[in-house]
């Protein structure tokens, strides 16, 4: 299942306001970032993620946050009014200038940030010129768990089959998703399951 994407722009206070909002009758965990740093969630599976980009837009903390969210959760990402991002002054761009270099008015990396995402049918926008209707009872996010036709193919040749197995995909397919399916299946026959890695995470 397809993660959600929520794209709220304008001043930070209507941004957060307003994702409070969203999110007030969803089930936990839901983590704000930067207020909580983006590594510190990896391992975990979170219902949704909310990132403020008022406060620099760090892709690889972005990237880091998103494939936390399970299938079905929501990414809402807080920025500045859309017109104004491309000149923001953000904060996290400071880091990635090099001595004496002056940045150019505009920032290149937000445009083809904004225009990828434009272009994706997936993403709702909301901005104060146009808000949600309100009330809105529930709240439109949080879509119910459902396996995909694809992740039930791969979940029942996996359970079938007794050799090895290589599981490939793109980020954010479900790929751990699934893997924990199979070793709760596996545990609930009385199989013993041992999980490796490179490093501890």
């Amino acid at each position: 299942m397809l993660r959600q994407i929520w794209v709220l722009s304008g001043e930070a206070d209507w941004c957060y306001t307003t994702a409070r909002y969203l999110l007030q009758t969803q089930l936990n965990p839901i983590v704000w970032v930067p207020q909580t740093p983006a590594a510190s969630v990896l391992g975990q599976t979170l219902d949704a993620l909310v990132f403020d980009a008022h406060q620099g837009l760090d892709s690889n903390a972005l990237a880091l946050g998103v494939g936390a969210i399970r299938g079905g959760g929501v990414l809402v990402l807080l920025t500045p009014s859309l017109d104004q991002w491309p000149v923001f002054n953000d904060p996290d761009y400071a880091r990635l200038i090099p001595y004496l270099y002056q940045p150019p008015p505009c920032s290149r990396f937000i445009q083809r940030f904004l225009s990828y995402w434009q272009g994706a049918a997936t993403v709702q926008w909301l901005n104060i010129e146009n808000p949600l209707p309100l009330p809105l009872s529930p709240p439109p996010l949080l879509l119910a768990w459902q396996w995909t036709a694809e992740q039930l193919m791969v979940l029942n040749q996996l359970l079938d089959f007794k050799g090895v197995s290589v599981l490939l995909a793109d980020r954010g397919r479900g790929k751990s998703t699934l893997l924990g399916e199979v070793v709760a299946r596996y545990v609930s026959l009385g199989k013993t399951v041992v999980v490796t890695a490179p490093k501890r995470a």
